[in-house]
């Protein structure tokens, strides 16, 4: 969960970043998630087709939430925390270890989903769709 890596594994940042950019492999998945027994939400969920083709006897819980559901969510917790980095000047964000979230979050979303933050919510709803 994003929270965890805010708060403990800021450096896993930087390999959900590669695994954005070039595909989660089995071997950057275990760097990232060999100390858990489970996974929820941002950003892991949004590589569950690569997490189970490389973990085919894990037990996955695919949810669909109502898409405008989602959107108010995502307002709320994943866009007030870039708003909120964005707005931090650089070397404290680089002091605090969150330099790189932006850029990931965004990748990610962008490439998933083809969303971005700067969409009206109907946009954003026809994304998640």
């Amino acid at each position: 969960h994003m929270e965890v890596i805010a708060k403990e594994r800021r450096n896993d940042l930087k390999l959900w970043y590669q695994a954005a950019k070039g595909g989660l492999t089995k071997e950057l998945a275990e760097k990232i998630l060999g100390d858990f027994r489970a996974s929820t939400d941002f950003p892991a969920a949004h590589f569950y087709p690569e997490l189970m083709k490389i973990y085919p006897n894990a037990k996955f819980v695919l949810s669909i939430r109502d898409p405008k559901r989602w959107v108010v969510s995502v307002r709320s917790t994943i866009a007030e925390l870039r708003s909120v980095q964005l707005k931090i000047p650089k070397p404290v964000d680089w002091l605090l270890g969150m330099s790189s979230s932006v850029p990931v979050i965004d990748l990610i979303l962008e490439q998933r989903l083809g969303f971005r933050f700067d969409m009206s919510e109907q946009e954003m709803i026809a994304a998640y769709e």
